[in-house]
């Protein structure tokens, strides 16, 4: 928090899991003996609360769509970025606040203590599937969820504070482990994922505003629909603005895309583009008559995609070597080691393997490295990729333990930056 850093061990996780939701459960008896919680009124809060996510989250992708229609240019965009991407950002979370102000203002007549209790039996179900599967993320609904039940149970005790400036303080108090927490997070999640996951950016918003409830009823109980048409009225201006605003300019250059191929086998070199149809400064570089969409599956072998591809005037550029160091008869399958160096300083070198005989185990310099989504089964041979990024100049050691004894396709892609050593670096500028 700020300056400092508070850690432990994962291994805890599941140990400050249960805590947390035997405090929900005695929450629960503490409301029921206290008449101020009903099991259907609870249902109907963690339903609400449901349906926000769910319309926000579905608000959220339907705007990004419609900012496709208006500008196709964007699938163009690297990353998933445009270059006001801020105002969609700001729009995404303007929806979720929208609509989730309409959902609350409706299902506030259950109460704001049952209101609350469902909303966080969603982030109870949540912090329960991360502590299985995400161990390293429980702490983004942990701590919130602690916090906004201590504050509930304090509320139900207190309920003379209702309305008075106690339970406003208190409220504020229980709400900063959510705000600093998952405040910064959803930017976070705005700068590593592309803006076509805004629907989801929406639904997080609404999760952080679920766990605020108590501190959102002075809102909820007394302007509710205003903060809703305001909120909503925010996102149409931002989304309006931002695709108006949108067009490629001398300052917003378009982006383009170019490579240079070179099938150091064959000595076949072309030049290739994701861009369809070419820009100005690409379409130097194809003819019409000798450019076509093809597969280019010496390079991306497993890829289905198609790139507009032209020849073009091979040169000498150094590639990696691979080596066969060994091979020898393992478990009623084979034992394979290489050794990948780079000729160059290489960015990205991507290796694909493809062999009837499956891959039992795989170790890169030693270690042994997880096969879970890498591999690819068509029925007749099995697919591995592997994807090594800025490869050392004294390479890698790659070993394979094969389940059977089959032929195997090996091909390594390296990919490296720049275009000066292919063309010059005055014919490069744009």
């Amino acid at each position: 928090l700020g300056l400092y850093l508070i850690h432990y061990s994962t291994r805890l996780t599941a140990p400050f899991t249960i805590p947390a939701a035997t405090l929900y459960i005695g929450v629960l008896v503490l409301g029921f003996k206290r008449r101020i919680l009903s099991v259907l009124r609870i249902i109907l809060g963690f339903s609400a609360q449901l349906l926000c996510v769910v319309l926000s989250a579905a608000a959220g992708w339907a705007a990004w769509q419609a900012a496709l229609l208006i500008n196709p240019a964007y699938k163009l965009m690297p990353e998933g970025q445009t270059y006001n991407s801020a105002f969609y950002q700001i729009c995404f979370v303007a929806i979720a606040v929208s609509v989730s102000s309409a959902v609350y203002g409706w299902a506030s007549k259950i109460g704001i203590e049952n209101l609350t209790i469902g909303s966080l039996l969603l982030w109870l179900a949540l912090l329960a599937l991360i502590t299985l599967f995400l161990p390293g993320g429980t702490y983004l609904f942990l701590w919130p969820l602690v916090f906004s039940l201590s504050g509930l149970a304090l509320r139900i005790t207190k309920k003379g504070w209702v309305s008075s400036w106690k339970l406003l303080v208190s409220s504020c108090l229980f709400a900063v482990p959510a705000m600093i927490l998952l405040v910064p997070m959803v930017y976070w999640v705005f700068v590593g994922l592309p803006l076509q996951t805004g629907g989801a950016v929406s639904a997080f918003v609404v999760l952080l505003l679920g766990s605020l409830l108590p501190l959102l009823q002075f809102i909820i109980e007394r302007s509710v629909k205003p903060l809703a048409l305001s909120s909503l009225a925010v996102a149409v201006s931002l989304f309006l603005y931002a695709s108006l605003t949108a067009k490629f300019d001398q300052n917003h250059p378009r982006p383009s895309t170019l490579f240079y191929t070179l099938n150091s086998d064959t000595g076949a070199a072309a030049w290739a583009t994701t861009d369809n149809p070419p820009d100005e400064w690409t379409s130097k570089f194809f003819s019409q008559r000798g450019t076509n969409a093809v597969p280019l599956k010496e390079f991306f072998p497993f890829s289905r995609g198609s790139f507009l591809a032209s020849p073009a005037t091979a040169i000498r550029m150094p590639h990696s070597n691979v080596e066969l160091v060994d091979s020898a008869p393992s478990n009623g399958g084979r034992s394979l080691s290489f050794h990948v160096s780079p000729a160059r300083p290489v960015a990205l070198a991507s290796i694909y393997i493809s062999s009837k005989a499956g891959i039992a185990a795989a170790y890169i310099n030693g270690s042994r490295i997880s096969l879970a989504g890498s591999s690819i089964g068509d029925g007749q041979e099995q697919k591995w990729k592997l994807r090594f990024y800025a490869i050392p100049t004294a390479g890698l050691d790659l070993k394979l333990e094969m389940k059977g004894s089959d032929a195997l396709l090996m091909t390594v892609v390296d990919q490296s930056y720049g275009l000066e050593e292919v063309l010059g670096s005055s014919a490069v500028e744009r």
